[in-house]
């Protein structure tokens, strides 16, 4: 991510460590729900997307 904001992909007043640590959150919960049957691999994946292109640019 910090190359992301080195090459002006990801914002700059991005908390990088801190988006970092929710992005690994946010994976390792949608692991639990699909798992769980609540989500669906493709839902999970598009809520992964929403959060990563709020980051950027």
């Amino acid at each position: 991510m910090r190359t992301g904001q080195d090459t002006g992909r990801i914002r700059p007043e991005v908390d990088v460590d801190s988006e970092v640590d929710a992005l690994i959150t946010l994976a390792d919960g949608l692991t639990v729900q699909v798992l769980l049957g609540r989500h669906t691999p493709e839902s999970a994946l598009a809520a992964l997307r929403r959060r990563t292109a709020a980051l950027r640019t």
